[in-house]
């Protein structure tokens, strides 16, 4: 008994060693991530959260589809992180069985998604924004939304926060594009030749304020968003 007991006891230790072992996705070359590990870069790391808000439906019957909430989801990605933009042409590999590609097709592929990964962010932050709803009418105006807002308008609700410049105003915005990246946030990355966001500043906010849906307000640990050794962002 004594010695099943042991045994167990050293299968549970070795598992939790493993586990704290384990790298994370963005500790290894992007090549190598798998579709798991490429969403949860996504959706899930210092560089992209899920917000999600869910209202309970107060009625005798549930949702249009059966639901009991109605639930708002919003994705916010740090787009000028390298991991990110890696994570977007990692899940066009996949798609694409890139891996089982003839050479001249590989090349193909590179030539037209690879841009992404050269994009000069020197001068900017851009931050991606997607919605979702299991309630239709709400996901239509929202949509509508994003597809409509101006610039000069959502200066008034979209912030970029840190400690060192407080709220830093949106320079420009980019409705939803049809590579499924999400409406676009521009803000600078430098004010009065400081840079807006440093691991000084240990946490970066995003925070925009929607109409009928609320305020969305993500925060980031600065320190979590080196990426190779440098703050990406």
């Amino acid at each position: 008994m004594k010695k099943t007991a042991g045994i167990a006891a050293l299968l549970l230790l070795t598992c939790v060693v493993s586990l704290l072992a384990a790298k994370k996705p963005w500790e290894k070359p992007f090549e190598e991530w798998s579709q798991q590990e490429t969403l949860k870069v996504l959706t899930d790391s210092p560089w992209a959260k899920k917000y999600t808000q869910a209202i309970p439906i107060i009625s005798r019957d549930s949702g249009v589809t059966g639901e009991k909430d109605i639930f708002q989801q919003y994705t916010v990605r740090f787009f000028s992180a390298l991991p990110v933009r890696e994570a977007y042409v990692r899940m066009l590999q996949l798609m694409n069985n890139y891996a089982d590609l003839p050479e001249q097709q590989k090349e193909a592929f590179d030539q037209k998604f690879g841009r992404a990964l050269s994009l000069e962010m020197d001068d900017q932050i851009v931050v991606a924004v997607e919605f979702d709803s299991n309630d239709r009418q709400l996901k239509l105006q929202i949509d509508r939304f994003f597809k409509t807002a101006k610039t000069d308008l959502l200066k008034q609700s979209a912030y970029l926060i840190t400690k060192s410049h407080g709220r830093i105003e949106l320079m420009e915005y980019f409705p939803p594009s049809p590579d499924g990246t999400g409406a676009k946030f521009v803000f600078p990355r430098q004010i009065e030749g400081e840079p807006v966001v440093s691991e000084a500043d240990k946490e970066v906010k995003f925070q925009l304020q929607v109409p009928d849906t609320g305020k969305v307000n993500v925060s980031r640990k600065t320190k979590q968003m080196v990426y190779r050794g440098k703050l990406e962002i």
